[in-house]
């Protein structure tokens, strides 16, 4: 049987990477939030129940050129200074 993979967020690591940010950015960590962006509100970014999530797959091998295709596409997406967190034009990390 063909296997058929797509792109998604899963909500508990979402939660939780959002908590981290808002942390860092609080305690003005390095990695905080950029100057003019903000952390979006509850349930206001796409995602999928984490029961849902079947398989992830381990693209830190390939980060540097994941980081760098974003950061070529600047006028739709901007990546922020620690490259861990990206904004669409809307400036929700």
């Amino acid at each position: 049987t063909p296997k058929f993979y797509w792109t998604v967020t899963d909500a508990d690591m979402l939660r939780l990477h959002t908590e981290a940010l808002a942390r860092r950015t609080v305690d003005e960590l390095p990695g905080a939030l950029p100057p003019g962006w903000r952390l979006p509100a509850e349930g206001e970014l796409a995602c999928v129940p984490s029961g849902t999530v079947t398989t992830t797959i381990d693209v830190s091998d390939v980060l540097a050129e994941k980081r760098a295709a974003l950061r070529a596409h600047a006028t739709q997406v901007s990546v922020a200074p620690s490259g861990r967190e990206f904004a669409l034009s809307n400036d929700i990390a």
